[in-house]
């Protein structure tokens, strides 16, 4: 296989699933807890919280920006859902509908800096991130708040081997994959994370495109929130930590252009399942955490190196398009 294809398939996510079917074979022969169905269904439970945030700061990085809040988004808003349910039933709408409108201010704080004050997304969100960690840590200087109890069976119930949330988060992704490639707004954030001024040329509103990629990375923050707290009971300002940092890896690691407009949502499911696997197996066959540091860090690099690869490569012509003229429309964005 020359260069050039192996940089399209890694592009196109298909790198990650190789690595994925590679350590998963792994695993299945290393590890006899690892083929047993209780410990597939755990770990697509756990691979429900790093989905939510590996998508949020999927749709960020196609707008040519980053998202550093996105873990403390999460916190807080779990912590938020926690106090106001408080262990109750009947508040449990009123408190998923309190956690999602917090991340959702939050994600709208970011864009608009990003978009309308012009500051570099890596340090507006770093300094959101860090004043909604206060603002976590003083709501809940010990754990605090509890999950509804119906919340918290749903998200132990199965159907079959599925966990129940895994069929949510499944739904969820679907419309992404809707929003990404079926819709004009899906194609108005690729055109914008590729070439804001010849998205703007062509009649795109590049300011508010950026803004609705953070308020729906919010949104996307929020239902994480609300989740891990189905998970843990409780609300926990340490809780979901270094999750933005996950995230932005897995993004990498499924073939996701730094440099925005580029990106498929099978390499970022591809992420997020060999980030799981790898964390399942090293836990099983009680790997120390300095291998398992050493392990995730040289396939982000490596991941990294395929990236930097393709984009010293412009004559592949991986998911680029020739420039637009004003009302041209725009082409459908490869996300498959």
């Amino acid at each position: 296989m020359n260069g050039t294809r192996f940089a399209r398939i890694a592009a196109s996510g298909g790198a990650a699933w190789a690595v994925v079917a590679i350590v998963g074979a792994f695993a299945f022969l290393a590890s006899d807890e690892f083929r047993t169905v209780a410990n597939a269904t755990n770990l697509s439970r756990q691979m429900v919280l790093l989905g939510l945030a590996s998508l949020a700061q999927f749709v960020v990085v196609l707008a040519r920006g980053v998202d550093l809040s996105i873990g403390a988004s999460i916190r807080l808003a779990s912590i938020v859902a926690a106090i106001v349910m408080d262990g109750s039933d009947a508040m449990f709408v009123v408190g998923v509908l309190s956690a999602v409108g917090v991340s959702l201010a939050v994600g709208a704080v970011n864009g608009l800096i990003v978009a309308k004050l012009k500051v570099e997304a890596f340090i507006a969100t770093l300094g959101t991130g860090a004043v909604v960690s206060g603002v976590a840590l003083y709501l809940a200087r010990t754990p605090t708040g509890r999950s509804s109890p119906w919340w918290e069976d749903v998200y132990e119930q199965t159907i079959g081997p599925i966990p129940t949330i895994v069929v949510m988060a499944g739904l969820i992704g679907a419309i992404m994959w809707i929003l990404l490639a079926r819709t004009a707004w899906g194609r108005h954030l690729y055109a914008v994370g590729g070439d804001p001024n010849v998205a703007r040329l062509s009649g795109i509103h590049v300011a508010s495109t950026l803004v609705s990629a953070y308020v729906l990375a919010g949104l996307l923050a929020g239902l994480a929130g609300v989740v891990l707290i189905g998970g843990t009971g409780i609300g926990n300002s340490s809780s979901a930590a270094n999750l933005e940092f996950q995230s932005l890896a897995v993004v990498v690691i499924g073939g996701v252009s730094l440099a925005g407009g580029r990106g498929r949502l099978v390499g970022v499911l591809g992420g997020v399942v060999l980030f799981s696997i790898l964390g399942n197996v090293f836990t099983l066959l009680r790997v120390g955490v300095w291998y398992q540091q050493l392990v995730r860090g040289g396939v982000i690099l490596v991941a990294a190196a395929l990236y930097v690869e393709k984009r010293a490569k412009p004559e592949l012509g991986m998911d680029q398009a020739p420039p637009l003229s004003p009302g041209v429309p725009l082409p459908p964005p490869t996300t498959r």
